[in-house]
């Protein structure tokens, strides 16, 4: 995929040093945007909180967020849950010789999957178009309602397969 970068980005990644911070828009109940850097950073009209957070073997396919195992992120893990909540990532440059001096530019979409909690929380994130779920209820008592009785009988072939 082909994308047109900025004249900031394009030269900040040109520099012999560059390293890059993501801007992290996590869609918990209360929309969370971090940055994995140790200052806030104003970008698109958006503060973006220094968290500690940290993005591991990001690609085409996905990632993992590390998270502090502190009460911030911990309250919203447990509380809000991780399961198929909407994340996006950008990746932030700054070059002061360039106008502006600061950009980014979306690297991925997905949602949040598993969360594990040990002296840090590791969050799963999944690339959208990977993302496979049942429609909403589709297993509910209420839509699914042909099932069969205790002592009931099923025929296939020479089996004979009684519900219990």
């Amino acid at each position: 995929m082909s994308r047109t970068l900025s004249t900031t980005i394009s030269s900040a990644i040109a520099k012999v040093n560059t390293k890059p911070v993501y801007l992290v828009q996590m869609g918990f109940d209360s929309l969370a945007q971090a940055a994995t850097w140790d200052a806030s950073i104003l970008w698109n009209g958006v503060t973006w909180a220094a968290s500690g957070i940290e993005i591991k073997g990001l690609n085409a396919g996905g990632a993992r967020m590390i998270l502090p195992n502190v009460d911030l992120w911990l309250g919203l893990v447990l509380n809000d849950g991780t399961r198929d909540r909407a994340i996006s990532i950008y990746e932030w440059h700054e070059d002061t010789t360039a106008s502006p001096q600061t950009d980014a530019v979306l690297v991925f979409v997905g949602i949040m999957d598993e969360a594990t909690i040990t002296d840090k929380i590791t969050i799963t994130l999944i690339e959208s178009s990977r993302s496979k779920s049942f429609p909403a209820l589709t297993i509910d008592q209420p839509v699914f309602t042909h099932l069969m009785t205790s002592g009931d009988t099923i025929t296939w072939g020479a089996d004979v397969i009684t519900v219990t």
